[in-house]
């Protein structure tokens, strides 16, 4: 199963993420972070790949801070637009936002967190 989920984050942001659940019963939780490229197609195929070994992902969309949504490419402009929406985000913001993740995979096992860029 494939969703677009809302995380509740402890400072009281609405994330959102997309979730990978495999057919059967989860085998554990991964946490899939992002590369600057926002939760994209790539991200989601990876997601998609680790449901399909029996594992539950959630890839959290690490940029909704400073804009939902984000979903680019790979051409210069969109590697320019990416690091901009990275540093303007706080570390400590970001690691609240993967502890949601977290959150939200109880029950499906031992939880991972894998991330690309």
């Amino acid at each position: 199963m494939r969703s677009i989920i809302e995380l509740k984050v402890a400072d009281g942001l609405n994330l959102l993420a997309y979730r990978a659940a495999p057919d059967g019963a989860s085998k554990g939780g991964l946490v899939v972070l992002q590369e600057i490229f926002g939760v994209n197609h790539h991200i989601r195929n990876v997601a998609d790949r680790f449901a399909g070994l029996g594992y539950t992902a959630v890839a959290p969309a690490l940029f909704d801070r400073t804009e939902r949504g984000i979903d680019i490419g790979y051409d210069e402009a969109a590697v320019n637009r990416g690091i901009k929406l990275r540093t303007a985000i706080k570390l400590e913001d970001t690691l609240l936002d993967v502890a949601a993740a977290i959150q939200s995979l109880k029950g499906a096992g031992k939880i991972a967190v894998i991330g690309y860029c």
